[in-house]
């Protein structure tokens, strides 16, 4: 199930394109035949803001969206899935994607074999470790990297978009500015640790730990024009050139992250995520599988007119030379494949075998039963006293229909039928 969410977009447009994705569970595609509003702050009954109320078809849908605070209300869903819940978003001037989520850092510093040289081994994780930690890489190098691991000491971090103007403002003394500052961190972390798309690892035959240094080398050179050659062999030192001065081209759906402490003296920190920007993800769930499991039932009777059994696959045969003052007639169901615990109205009919095989009804009885736990067991069926002639042949024919519908014919997940035996 999709639970609510809240989500913050930013542009430094005055609109900024919104994208709606919405998944079955199962398959991932886009599901169709779901009818969606958007409406204006934060109510999900409100009434939907002009033209932006849908089906979906199976596509991603986009919308232009103005600044403000807005919600994607599943309005219906086809058959057999279950709703999604609201989702609230707010669509900003000033930043980018932001979610509600927080974060916690933390810096490994014995991770790397000390001829590597790298003690700030950096990571993020949102706080209720739903995800697995991330590399990050910090900035504004005079402040402090965060606590070590196991220290008490916790620093949170809230997430956003890095924008060219929000990474600008943040980074305390920048080589670049704007889009040429976002775009050179991006391609530094892009060929850099752990991506390596270039190959530089190999390239110049580094370790983890010297790659991953030598990349946060890079970082500082354009976050705060320190380039910092100290203590650098000439192999990395080549390497880190070479990771500067790429110009190779950036995916479109790597987009940059931004982690601000809600403690000042700690760095900030920066990281790269695949993608689709701006992108608001729904999912439904099928709902459980609640349609009962109905197999071809059977029952079996034995009827005991004046002492004497007759039995036989939905009817019993019974015949007798003495009838007295009439005979008391009891008809015992065995049944199979019914569906556990649902009501049945149990109906029998005895019926008179004339000589030319024809069917005369005596007495007809009708009672509602209920399944056993493994849809089997035993019913009986009490006719009572009957006046039946002597030599003469009868038959017992039964009828058991489910009290409700059990059975869906038409596997829309509504249940339309009942179950007769």
């Amino acid at each position: 199930m999709n639970f609510g969410s809240h989500f913050v977009f930013a542009s430094e447009n005055p609109k900024i394109l919104i994208k709606f994705s919405n998944t079955e569970s199962n398959t991932m595609t886009e599901l169709k035949g779901a009818s969606f509003k958007i409406v204006k702050g934060t109510d999900p009954s409100g009434p939907p803001v002009d033209g932006l109320s849908w089906v979906s078809d199976g596509k991603i849908k986009e919308f232009k969206l103005e600044a403000g605070t807005y919600t994607l209300v599943q309005v219906s869903v086809p058959k057999g899935y279950i709703k999604a819940d609201p989702i609230t978003f707010t669509v900003s001037p000033t930043g980018g994607l932001q979610t509600s989520t927080k974060y916690k850092a933390y810096t490994l510093l014995d991770q790397y074999p000390k001829e590597d040289d790298f003690r700030d081994a950096i990571y993020i994780q949102d706080v209720d470790n739903n995800y697995p930690s991330s590399v990050v890489y910090c900035f504004n190098v005079t402040k402090a990297t965060p606590p070590s691991k196991n220290s008490i000491t916790k620093v949170i971090y809230d997430e956003l978009f890095g924008s060219s103007k929000l990474f600008t403002e943040k980074a305390i003394n920048p080589r670049v500015k704007g889009d040429e500052l976002k775009d050179s961190i991006l391609r530094v972390i892009y060929n850099g640790y752990p991506s390596n798309a270039l190959g530089i690892k190999e390239k110049y035959q580094l370790t983890e730990g010297q790659f991953r240094k030598i990349t946060q080398r890079a970082v500082w050179n354009f976050t705060d024009s320190n380039l910092g050659l100290n203590k650098l062999s000439q192999k990395e030192i080549d390497a880190l050139n070479e990771l500067i001065n790429a110009k190779n081209a950036i995916p479109d759906d790597l987009v940059l992250n931004l982690y601000l402490p809600d403690n000042t003296y700690y760095q900030n920190l920066l990281g790269t995520k695949f993608i689709t920007p701006n992108l608001i993800k729904l999912k439904n769930e099928k709902l459980p599988n609640t349609i009962p499991e109905v197999k071809d039932g059977t029952l079996r009777t034995t009827v005991t007119a004046d002492g004497v059994n007759g039995s036989s696959e939905k009817e019993a045969l019974v015949s007798f030379k003495d009838s007295k003052d009439g005979v008391d007639v009891k008809d015992t169901i065995n049944y199979e494949g019914l569906v556990a615990n649902e009501k049945y109205n149990l109906t029998g009919k005895l019926m008179h075998v004339k000589d030319d095989g024809s069917l005369e009804e005596i007495a007809t009885k009708t009672t509602e039963v209920t399944a056993g736990e493994n849809g089997s067991g035993t019913w009986e069926l009490n006719f009572g006293n009957q006046k039946l002639q002597v030599g003469e042949k009868y038959v017992v024919f039964e009828n058991a229909e489910s009290v409700e519908n059990l059975i869906d014919t038409d596997n829309n997940y509504e249940l339309d039928t009942k179950q007769v035996v």
